[in-house]
């Protein structure tokens, strides 16, 4: 899945005791983060290779555990389509230095009730194939994308 927004409910962030830095805000936008147009692209390209891939807001938990029933349950019920753990910090420290990223997820468990970990790793060995032939495969476009993002910027060296 592509990561289209997120909910944290890690209780983490990077920026606690931050005070200055010259790398950006201590209260970070972070309505823009998850990148609009490298999603669109990516979604095209797994169209085009055949790869499942769809777009969801991600709850960010702490890890690792497995989650309760009641855990998805309550995040699902506050709009989160799936959890992923540990993932706030490093979005929240891209947000803090003016960065847009492309967030992808591969869900190794089903949702439908407590996993077991053989099956977790088995659902992660199923999709690597998958999610290696697309991030080569995407790897020219966000190439391309860093690139003109450096253009916009005089101090960013392509």
């Amino acid at each position: 899945m592509l990561v289209r927004d997120h909910i944290n409910f890690s209780g983490k962030t990077p920026l606690v005791g931050l005070g200055e830095s010259r790398l950006g805000p201590l209260f970070p936008d972070t309505a823009r983060l998850h990148h609009e147009g490298l999603r669109a692209g990516a979604l095209k390209l797994a169209r085009k290779l055949g790869v499942p891939l769809v777009e969801a807001i991600a709850a960010c938990t702490p890890g690792p555990a497995l989650d309760t029933p009641a855990e998805r349950e309550w995040w699902s019920r506050a709009g989160a389509d799936v959890a992923v753990q540990n993932i706030a910090t490093p979005y929240l420290a891209c947000a803090h230095a003016g960065l847009a990223l492309l967030s992808v997820v591969a869900v190794t468990d089903s949702g439908e009730g407590m996993e077991n970990m053989a099956g977790i790793v088995q659902q992660a060995d199923k999709l690597a194939p998958a999610l290696e032939e697309l991030l080569q495969s995407l790897a020219p476009e966000l190439k391309d994308a860093a690139a003109s993002a450096g253009a916009d910027d005089p101090e960013t060296e392509a």
